[in-house]
């Protein structure tokens, strides 16, 4: 390839290029520019990222507000002891509470004291129905939650209170237990039952959520002592 230009006395002269050395042929290439489409798609891209990264956090947000505001409305409608409640086609009323018992039967407190709620429960639907005592949750003055503890339960009421699941493979048979399942309800059949809560000698209960199962709303009772 050859390259003209002029020498120092203003000849023109053809000037052999270097063995090896490249010679645009033409004008230098012009720079890419960026398109604004691009630029705005690379945005969208980074929103939607960020907007699928938040999303749990956002549903756990919602869940725990769903769950507050039920509690409040549980709350807002509260009874106290003496007072028929319901929850679904159950119906329950808090006869009494007694508690400061360090032992039932042979049977002592582990934390400190039983606390003894006598429950009257009527079954208004048209299936039997068994009173789910594990359900029954307790609230003490320290913020702690309870469940009745099944040994207590079973000397005070004669009947065991642990409900055979079949669907759990582990499970025991009802005719195994000792002592027996007590009976279903019958439509429009009611009975009372004694749960214990097992709590610190500190501890006052304060409320107990009772449901007619463990998937149900519940229904509040305020326990004032």
């Amino acid at each position: 390839m050859k390259v003209f230009g002029k020498s120092s006395s203003g000849s023109t002269s053809v000037l052999a290029a270097p063995a090896g050395s490249p010679v645009p042929d033409g004008p230098p290439p012009k720079r890419r520019k960026r398109s604004k489409g691009n630029i705005v798609a690379g945005i969208v891209a980074v929103i939607t990222l960020l907007g699928l990264l938040a999303a749990p956090f956002w549903l756990l947000k919602a869940g725990l507000g769903a769950k507050h505001h039920q509690d409040n409305v549980n709350f807002v409608h509260a009874n106290h002891p003496g007072e028929l409640v319901h929850d679904g086609v159950v119906s329950f009323t808090v006869n009494s509470v007694q508690c400061g018992a360090t032992a039932i039967a042979g049977h002592k407190s582990q934390h400190g004291q039983f606390c003894q709620v006598g429950v009257t429960m009527q079954n208004n639907g048209p299936v039997p129905l068994r009173f789910n005592a594990i359900s029954q949750r307790a609230m003490g003055s320290k913020g702690g939650f309870y469940v009745p503890d099944p040994s207590a339960d079973a000397i005070l009421n004669k009947h065991s209170d642990t409900i055979p699941d079949s669907g759990d493979p582990q499970h025991t048979d009802e005719a195994a237990l000792t002592p027996p399942v007590a009976p279903a309800l019958k439509a429009g059949q009611r009975a009372t039952y004694t749960i214990a809560y097992d709590i610190p000698t500190t501890v006052k209960l304060t409320q107990i959520d009772l449901h007619a199962n463990e998937y149900s709303t519940g229904a509040l009772v305020l326990i004032t002592r």
